[in-house]
């Protein structure tokens, strides 16, 4: 699996048992002690494993985007996907990958991370999946999965789980104990 470094947009940490950066409610950091010399910095270097809820890459057909036909593995290269501000394109062994920014986050060519919104400056429009409100926060059901619901906060969702032996009620807006 690849390795790589990068840094984690303002007002995130590097979660480590999802492989990403994350809100910093979900990261548990733990009594691991700083060196002397840290600067409050979000770099991190890690594995990349991925699940439903991370980045997701597809492969895209190579006459969409330029990517070199060779390129260098240790310096990749990323393109904006001009239409959609939560994708980016990243070149490897000279095909165009598409790859998916987490819930709530959008590519940010100038840094070449996944960000927050008001980091990047996209030109598209970033719409959530869930049909979030832009402002405000909201508890909807999730479209599929009765032991899942989305919370909304200013236009952006979290998906989220039901303890076990719970599912949302869409009414009551909370888990409850019972079978979808």
């Amino acid at each position: 699996m690849p390795v790589g470094t990068g840094r984690c947009p303002s007002g995130m940490l590097f979660n480590t048992q999802q492989d990403m950066c994350d809100f910093p409610e979900n990261v548990d950091c733990g009594s691991v002690p700083l060196p002397p010399d840290f600067e409050q910095s979000s770099t991190v270097t890690s594995q990349t494993t991925l699940t439903d809820e991370e980045e997701k890459t597809t492969a895209m057909p190579s006459t969409t985007h330029s990517c070199p036909a060779v390129d260098d593995p240790v310096v990749p290269m990323y393109l904006p996907k001009v239409d959609d501000c939560a994708s980016y394109i990243l070149c490897y062994h000279g095909n165009p990958l598409l790859m998916q920014c987490p819930n709530g986050l959008v590519w940010n060519t100038a840094s070449s991370i996944c960000d927050l919104p008001e980091n990047a400056k996209c030109q598209a429009i970033y719409q959530d999946p869930y049909g979030c409100p832009e402002t405000g926060s909201e508890v909807l059901a999730h479209p599929t999965n009765c032991k899942k619901f989305i919370y909304c906060l200013n236009g952006i969702s979290r998906v989220q789980v039901c303890q076990m032996f719970k599912h949302f009620d869409p009414v009551a807006k909370e888990c409850v104990l019972g079978k979808c």
